[in-house]
């Protein structure tokens, strides 16, 4: 538990929640929202590490949480009334997502890098193949 923002109870009640981005059963709740999206909107995440789909879920719900918390915030009270702790929060979080997003593709950044990624392997790997077979031809010719 971290945060007075929130405990849980040996029945996994949450109390005093705030905004969510903390505890597991809210966060992975809108993590699984967001990877349902992810994988409707952009298919070919699905061809990419299973541990880094989750790990952006996760980052990406907690900033939506985050936000929506501020939100209501600043709706409710005014940007003075914001926790200074939450600004901080969400920067440090829409970070990890944006780098988290960019590693699965989902900028036009992120696809390039793994295009060029994917073309240098493909080129390496057949390039390399081919190498090995030449020079194994070239031994046993010599013997």
């Amino acid at each position: 538990m971290s945060r007075t923002d929130r405990s849980e109870t040996p029945n996994g009640t949450l109390i005093a929640v705030k905004h969510g981005a903390n505890a597991e059963a809210i966060l992975s709740t809108v993590a699984a929202d967001v990877a349902e999206v992810l994988i409707r909107e952009c298919p070919w995440v699905l061809d990419l590490d299973l541990v880094a789909i989750e790990q952006y879920c996760r980052v990406e719900a907690r900033v939506r949480l985050l936000t929506d918390y501020m939100n209501t915030i600043l709706e409710e009270k005014g940007p003075g009334k914001v926790p200074p702790y939450i600004w901080s929060e969400i920067t440090r979080a829409e970070t990890n997502a944006f780098k988290r997003a960019d590693s699965l593709g989902l900028s036009p950044e992120g696809r390039m890098k793994i295009a060029k990624d994917a073309s240098m392997y493909q080129h390496f790997a057949t390039s390399g193949i081919n190498d090995l077979r030449d020079k194994g031809r070239n031994l046993r010719v010599a013997q």
